[in-house]
């Protein structure tokens, strides 16, 4: 199964390269998967593989200050982050293929926001599906819900390295970014337009 939020852009192959890095994880990991995730670069654990893997974390660090696994990072705390982040693409699809030529994961031991992930309908029911409590928007509360229920059944967050998604912007950046995104069609861009 995979959860996408609304915001969220895929690429030509997204959910086979998913499906065969979620495979090889389940074959190979040391770990246990909770859920699966694609190296996403406005995320709040993604955003240091996605530099990291483009050579643009000393650049990144030098305009925003060191880049930590942190919900509180500066990819989530200054709305130019996500500006900088999709520049750095120059166009979606073609950075996306260029990930597809990579291999690997890496275990994600942070604050993920769950944006895009992948798990097994075994797991969805092992951890009650998706539970929503009476009075509450469900905003975070699945986040948190789904990492307790990791810690206590030992399962972790595998990033796969061969599959890139987009995330246009965290809720406080959303403005500007539908601005950006109306002003920027060549990132976004799909290659047979």
């Amino acid at each position: 199964m995979i959860k996408l939020d609304e915001d969220i852009f895929i690429a030509k192959d997204f959910f086979t390269g998913m499906l065969r890095g979620f495979r090889k994880i389940e074959k190979k990991g040391d770990y246990r998967i909770g859920f699966a995730v694609p190296v996403i670069p406005l995320n709040c654990c993604g955003y240091v593989s996605y530099l990291q893997a483009i050579g643009k974390k000393e650049d990144y660090e030098q305009r925003f200050g060191r880049a930590y696994r942190s919900r509180f990072s500066a990819v989530f705390n200054i709305e130019e982050t996500a500006e900088y982040l999709w520049e750095l693409m120059g166009n979606f699809d073609r950075m996306a293929a260029d990930f597809s030529g990579r291999d690997g994961y890496c275990i994600c031991d942070c604050y993920f926001n769950i944006g895009c992930i992948m798990y097994t309908r075994d797991r969805w029911l092992m951890m009650g599906k998706w539970p929503e409590k009476s009075g509450e928007s469900g905003m975070g509360t699945d986040e948190g819900y789904i990492y307790q229920d990791n810690v206590e059944k030992d399962m972790s967050i595998y990033e796969i390295q061969s599959v890139l998604a987009g995330h246009l912007a965290f809720g406080h950046q959303k403005q500007r970014m539908l601005k950006y995104y109306k002003e920027h069609p060549e990132i976004f861009k799909m290659p047979s337009d």
